[in-house]
């Protein structure tokens, strides 16, 4: 009888034991679960960004292209103030197409300023964390219906150094767009049509045209001039990554206190603390380069820019799962460890945890 209750006693304390463990690994897998989710859930949002900034570098470029094939196409006429400005101060060498032209570098300054409010509000611990925070509210606590429904971790955030933005971008670069454009005289303009002109009046019309056609002919030559001399707009634009940046990526951890056992409390230890981290980065885009020149035949006639080493900009930024650092497991060690758990770095290597 004695062995019966020796051996009843040791199959029911393996029993405890067994489900004890198996209750530490699927807690532990289920927290990995929760983390993983919030760590990609960060990364997405930090490929959202990634996106808008190409977005914004894309439009840029395309906006100084514009620009510059609207040269190509040199003619363009006076509007009627600038008309009768031409007759009335003889040889008037003003080029309004030009001074509207210089207005295009507001344009450029907000998108550049755009560029900045994306990368500020999806840094690190902006937007991603936000997102990073609901993945982890949605399975813990009294208000979840998840796996953690009754328990809430003991700490849980981004396992990297704060940031202010999502990653080092370089500052605008000046672009001079093509100084091809000439100035050829409409002198059909409405301001100084006036047929049909009777009598009198046609004769002041007619000399009226003459002083324009006058006018319109020095105007040409002094601005073809001014044009061959390298007078043309240049424009500050484009942003992009540091060269020496390293990868934008997004770690998030978790730390879950002990639990008693289902079994057995009186006989064997609570469950440890667990503490799960996670790491996730944006992929398979690209930013973009700064712009290289085309051919430049001579000073005033430029060929239209092209992306350097022809790679276009791509805003199609993805995120995935990736190895956590050593760097990122020392933020979230110390940052459990001021949470009231205890770390054994030779339970938990960060190099082996690979998705």
């Amino acid at each position: 009888m004695t062995l019966v209750v020796l051996i009843l006693g040791t199959w029911v304390l393996i029993a405890t034991v067994a489900v004890t463990v198996g209750q530490t690994l699927v807690r532990r897998q289920q927290a990995q679960m929760i983390v993983d989710a919030a760590a990609l859930t960060g990364a997405q949002e930090q490929a959202k960004g990634l996106n808008a900034i190409a977005m914004i570098n894309q439009k840029s470029y395309d906006t100084l292209q514009a620009i510059n094939y609207s040269h190509y196409a040199p003619i363009y006429m006076d509007n009627d103030s600038t008309t009768w400005s031409r007759i009335f101060w003889y040889g008037i060498t003003d080029d309004w197409a030009y001074d509207s032209e210089k207005d295009f570098q507001d344009v450029f300054d907000r998108l550049n300023q755009a560029q900045d409010n994306v990368n500020f509000f999806f840094s690190n611990y902006m937007f991603p964390r936000a997102s990073a925070r609901r993945i982890v509210a949605e399975n813990f606590g009294s208000g979840s219906q998840k796996l953690f429904s009754g328990e809430d971790p003991l700490s849980h955030d981004v396992a990297q150094l704060p940031r202010t933005s999502l990653l080092d971008l370089t500052d605008p670069e000046t672009y001079p767009v093509s100084g091809a454009r000439e100035y050829v005289p409409y002198f059909n303009n409405y301001a100084v049509t006036c047929d049909p002109c009777p009598y009198c009046v046609c004769v002041w019309c007619c000399a009226l045209k003459a002083d324009l056609a006058a006018a319109y002919a020095a105007t040409a030559v002094c601005i073809t001039a001014i044009t061959i001399a390298g007078s043309y707009n240049s424009f500050e634009l484009g942003k992009f990554r540091e060269n020496n940046q390293s990868e934008t990526r997004f770690a998030y951890y978790v730390v879950l206190n002990g639990t008693p056992p289902l079994f057995g409390r009186n006989l064997i230890r609570d469950v440890p603390p667990v503490v799960v981290i996670a790491a996730a980065k944006p992929y398979g885009g690209h930013l973009g380069d700064e712009f290289e020149e085309g051919l430049n035949i001579i000073n005033w006639i430029r060929f239209p820019y092209s992306q350097k080493n022809n790679k276009e900009i791509s805003p199609t930024y993805k995120a995935k799962l990736v190895p956590v650092t050593s760097g990122e497991f020392l933020v979230a060690m110390g940052r459990a460890t001021v949470a009231g758990v205890d770390i054994d770095p030779m339970r938990f290597n960060p190099l082996s945890v690979k998705h």
